[in-house]
């Protein structure tokens, strides 16, 4: 893709209002900001070359857009590590230059550093086509390290060189965002979050300040600056059901918006491209699987955050539709092995087109958010979950699995007598089975179908509802689709 066209949408009119001396620094980000991240990190082969015997577990954004980190196991039970290959798009080529020692790799100069992790900077301005003024200021930085500790197996600046040099023809001709290389597309991997953060310069003084990275731009507002206010774009867990206590969810411009005060400022945090079919198994709680892109407003002065905040909301146009996870893709964001769905598997209902009008309307989502696949726990063949942290009355969390058995996958006899009733769902036999979640309650309800078995469990402490009620009505659901 020539070199122009490589800047997202609004990129280039923005740059032209960042101040003249930082403009070569924003005209790299842009640049940078085109590049597919986990399409250039993640290649299958080149893992399984680097790390011998490995299995994928993640490939995701860490955090913000504009990185990508994979995450492998090797060996299993007490024996098994798990290794994290991340890139950073944009890293401070100056870190690089302080803190590596060139050789090549993959057919350029690299800076290798090693302390806990193996970190290589890679010089691509030539590929990116950048402008003499906008070279050697950032390059993007892929490490090689271990995930949740212990003592790596292998040398790893010798996986780091293995890998690099196995993916050498993607960092000669960069992945661009959007082409599909990777999948689902992340709406705002490629927008410049100066432009929404452009609706805050009306006010007299205001400015856009040095470019933070591709993902995070600063305005100064207010005479002399007065004011500075972070627009980044994350990726992360639901803001609203994994808000902390001290956090208020408010509704701004029809959007629900997470407002908490921190220790010095505060901030302001809404979902976007809702719907986002992105599940990190890595997390041990049940209730953060699901990732969304998310934009945060933030200051450390919370005087008039909210007016900001609505103004960054509004400039940020209409909302994409949910982005579609496409299987065959090169590389598939979220968690490995991809969680099959209905028709992978041949299952007689598809647990995620059930929808939101299966549920007793008391716990509806009032936005139909889209469930969500994930990987199904050991005797299921597909499942999808169901979310709504936005209504009702209480603080905590409402999480729905539905889910379906293949007729040798799992038998109602399984279920723990001592927990288990008996019952009639649709006619059909059916167990419903108390569970005791940490908070809040939970129920679940297997039913036996002509093949298989349907499943739906409900964890929950928002609702003022019955909660085997609520895994009966959808249970209901699931047979009549069957059927």
């Amino acid at each position: 893709m020539p070199p122009d066209q490589r800047v997202g949408a609004g990129g280039t009119a923005i740059v032209e209002q960042v101040e003249e001396e930082d403009r070569p620094l924003a005209v790299a980000y842009a640049h940078l900001r085109a590049v597919d991240a986990c399409g250039l990190l993640y290649d299958e082969p080149a893992m399984a070359k680097a790390f011998p015997g490995s299995r994928t577990e993640l490939v995701l954004p860490a955090t913000a857009l504009g990185t990508c980190r994979a995450v492998v196991a090797v060996g299993e039970g007490a024996g098994e590590l798990k290794y994290e290959v991340q890139l950073t798009l944009a890293a401070n080529a100056a870190n690089g230059r302080a803190r590596g020692a060139p050789e090549q790799v993959a057919g350029r100069t690299a800076l290798v550093a090693k302390d806990t992790k193996c970190s290589f900077y890679l010089d691509v301005d030539e590929e990116l086509g950048l402008p003499e003024s906008s070279r050697g200021l950032v390059t993007p930085l892929v490490e090689f390290g271990m995930h949740g500790g212990g003592t790596p197996g292998v040398d790893l600046c010798g996986a780091g060189r293995s890998y690099l040099e196995s993916t050498a023809a993607l960092w000669s001709d960069l992945p661009v965002a959007g082409e599909g290389r990777s999948s689902p597309e992340l709406a705002l991997a490629t927008l410049d979050p100066c432009v929404p953060a452009s609706a805050l310069l009306d006010s007299p003084g205001a400015r856009i300040d040095k470019p933070l990275g591709t993902n995070t731009c600063v305005v100064e507002v207010g005479r002399g600056g007065g004011q500075r206010i972070e627009v980044s774009f994350l990726i992360g867990g639901d803001p609203v059901g994994n808000r902390p206590d001290n956090a208020e969810v408010v509704v701004m411009g029809g959007r629900d918006v997470v407002k908490e005060k921190l220790a010095t400022g505060c901030r302001n945090e809404f979902a976007w491209q809702a719907g986002l079919p992105l599940v990190n198994e890595s997390s041990e709680l049940v209730l953060r699987y699901l990732q969304l892109q998310t934009v945060q407003v933030k200051s450390l002065s919370c005087s008039g955050l909210d007016e900001s905040t609505g103004k960054v909301l509004a400039a940020m146009g209409e909302e994409p539709p949910p982005a579609k996870r496409v299987a065959t893709a090169p590389v598939v964001l979220g968690a490995h092995p991809v969680p099959p769905d209905a028709a992978a598997v041949g299952a007689p209902f598809d647990p995620c087109a059930l929808g939101w009008a299966a549920f007793p309307e008391q716990v509806r989502h009032p936005r139909d958010v889209v469930p969500t696949l994930r990987l199904p726990d050991e005797g299921f063949a597909t499942s999808c979950v169901y979310t709504n942290h936005n209504e009702g009355k209480g603080s905590g969390l409402f999480t729905a699995e539905v889910f379906w058995a293949a007729p040798d996958g799992f038998a109602l006899s399984r279920t723990a007598p001592d927990r288990t009733t008996k019952v009639q769902v649709a006619g059909r036999e059916a167990h419903r089975v108390a569970m005791n979640p940490r908070e809040g309650t939970a129920c679940a309800v297997l039913v036996r179908l002509e093949r298989g078995v349907a499943g739906v469990q409900v964890r929950q402490g928002r609702f003022d509802v019955d909660v085997c009620q609520v895994a009966t009505t959808v249970a209901e659901a699931a047979v009549r689709a069957a059927a």
